[in-house]
């Protein structure tokens, strides 16, 4: 364990939680002064009190330690190289089944287009036959007309 990496962290954990010394001081039952000799790199008070100072952040030591959070299974168990893998698999099989049912759906969406295309060209040929029938109605009421 790097102790300036590990205060480095421990002062920017601080920071985003917006905690003062004091805060965090208090917290872990210790005086402030006490606090800042830790994040100033006091070997021991660091050593005695990490796993306070990672609960007052609301971390895990390893992340103070290692600067990053680590991911951890249900029992509290690191995660290895193979559980990532079956992370990764089932989120691969996951995205697949969506990918899948989005083409079905866009597949069904596409055929829905086509039968209402079928249908307004229906529609269209039914107001163009009735519209010749207006016509041929007219001609016939205007010669009708004339004879008259």
């Amino acid at each position: 364990m790097d102790n300036n990496s590990v205060k480095e962290n421990i002062i920017r954990r601080r920071k985003v939680r917006k905690l003062s010394q004091q805060d965090v001081a208090e917290t872990i039952g210790m005086s402030r002064t006490a606090y800042r000799n830790i994040e100033k790199g006091g070997t021991k008070l660091l050593s005695d009190n990490l796993g306070k100072i990672a609960e007052a952040l609301g971390v895990d030591s390893e992340e103070l330690v290692l600067g990053y959070s680590v991911e951890k299974d249900t029992e509290g168990r690191i995660r290895d190289e193979n559980s990532y893998r079956r992370m990764y698999e089932d989120l691969a099989s996951s995205c697949d089944a969506e990918r899948r049912k989005r083409d079905e759906e866009i597949s069904r969406l596409r055929h829905e287009v086509e039968t209402l295309k079928e249908h307004i060209a229906m529609q269209n040929d039914l107001i163009r036959t009735k519209n010749e029938i207006i016509q041929m109605l007219k001609k016939l009421g205007n010669m009708s007309d004339i004879s008259e």
